[in-house]
């Protein structure tokens, strides 16, 4: 998605900024992912107004502190944030401030199909597929999300890590992960997502996604699955 941006001409005060903060706060904060790096480079503007962050028990609570740092301040160091904001893969988030608008945002009712199918994404999706290299080409995922996906072991918490990072993506990057997964052959997994098509996950396929689970939980100390056919369109797991 080419970021909106690029508009680089706009006007922000504090009372504006925290309007815009009012008006779409729900959004924001599933929007935000709180990383060392982002926080760093945002205390570098506030010089300690983040100290303890780093320790906050959720997300949630570290992405509002993010959020709130810039009330009260002048202009020249909320621009300075968005920046920040900018330089560190929070694009989008920035925009919304700079154009006064989150329709770009991943919407309530692609965040919540996510979170509905998670546990199916979990089983079906195969994150060795290809899929990550679609999203980087794509512009998705940046190199620093492949890394963090990369940096868990088994298949299921990569699965919902690549959930996770794409729930705090746009609604383009929705659409970018579904032609993402019919390009690396993971059309089932799409099904799951649109409802759209009745393709049924074939027998080698599931075979092989057994197969390699079973490897992972082995290797990692986790439990054991193997995959059946039910009456639906879907593949299904039982433990052993």
């Amino acid at each position: 998605m080419e970021s909106l941006s690029s508009q680089a001409n706009y006007e922000i005060d504090g009372k504006k900024y925290k309007q815009i903060l009012r008006n779409n706060r729900k959004k924001l904060l599933r929007s935000v992912d709180p990383s060392d790096t982002l926080i760093d480079s945002i205390d570098d503007i506030f010089h300690g107004k983040l100290d303890g962050i780093k320790s906050y028990p959720t997300t949630t609570v570290k992405a509002l502190k993010i959020l709130k740092v810039p009330i009260g301040e002048n202009p020249d160091t909320i621009k300075s944030f968005i920046c920040a904001l900018k330089d560190n893969n929070h694009k989008h988030v920035a925009d919304v401030f700079m154009t006064n608008s989150a329709e770009h945002l991943m919407s309530d009712e692609h965040h919540e199909l996510l979170t509905k199918k998670w546990t199916d994404l979990c089983k079906y999706l195969d994150p060795e597929s290809g899929i990550l290299d679609q999203l980087i080409s794509r512009k998705v995922f940046s190199l620093s999300d492949k890394e963090t996906v990369d940096a868990v072991k088994t298949w299921n918490d990569k699965v919902g890590k690549i959930v996770e990072i794409l729930s705090r993506k746009t609604n383009s990057d929705f659409d970018q992960f579904i032609e993402s997964l019919r390009a690396v052959g993971q059309e089932h997994v799409a099904c799951v997502l649109t409802g759209d098509g009745s393709l049924p996950i074939k027998d080698a396929t599931l075979k092989r996604l057994a197969k390699n689970r079973k490897k992972n939980y082995r290797k990692h100390g986790f439990r054991i699955y193997s995959v059946t056919h039910n009456a639906g369109n879907y593949g299904c797991f039982h433990e052993d």
